[in-house]
């Protein structure tokens, strides 16, 4: 004889991802939370052995995208926007930068062509780290290259992603891939390979 006030799994999953579960009550202080940990591990002022590394923001992205994913999807286009004027500030630390091109990535893999409409967004983005980071002045030209790399990558990565709907910004993509070229880092021409490969399939769709 069946107890009927067993909890089902289907009806236990309900409570936490539905429009009134847990989920709904948690997501806002989360996001706030794992935004948060970006902004105050990646500035400058972080001490007490406390750094963004990749493998913290790896692990940020994995839950911003597990929450997108079960949960509203209302705040997305926020959570892009507020990475978007953070990539474009001069006092952004390299650290924090390539945090969000990540993080962006990750949701732009997730989300496909829900998010084509940001894929112009963050090529600018991309574009615009060639001349905000540079050298000596962002920790070293190691530290300066990878920044410039997360963002052809996520550009990159977001191509393969949006397919047909990113199609009006290959323009743009192709003059992010001149200025990669070009770049003294190994690290950054290599990356373009990758974002060269994506446009050419995203066009052949």
């Amino acid at each position: 004889k069946t107890n009927a006030t067993t909890p089902t799994a289907a009806s236990s999953s309900s409570s936490f991802t539905g429009k009134n579960g847990t989920l709904a009550k948690l997501q806002a202080p989360c996001e706030k939370l794992l935004r948060g940990l970006l902004e105050r591990l990646g500035s400058a002022a972080s001490h007490g052995g406390f750094t963004l590394t990749p493998a913290v923001y790896a692990a940020v992205a994995d839950c911003l995208e597990l929450v997108y994913r079960y949960g509203s999807q209302r705040t997305l286009l926020e959570s892009m926007a507020k990475w978007e004027q953070s990539l474009l500030d001069k006092q952004t630390t390299p650290a924090a930068r390539a945090a969000m091109f990540h993080c962006a990535e990750a949701l732009f893999v997730a989300q496909g062509r829900r998010l084509g409409s940001y894929l112009g967004t963050f090529v600018a983005c991309a574009a615009k780290q060639f001349k905000l980071v540079r050298g000596a002045a962002h920790g070293n030209d190691a530290c300066a290259a990878n920044v410039r790399a997360a963002g052809i990558r996520c550009v990159g990565r977001a191509v393969h992603a949006t397919g047909s709907a990113g199609l009006s910004e290959h323009v743009a993509i192709l003059k992010l891939c001149k200025t990669g070229c070009q770049d003294k880092s190994a690290v950054v021409r290599e990356v373009v390979a990758g974002l060269l490969l994506a446009l050419g399939q995203s066009a052949a769709e």
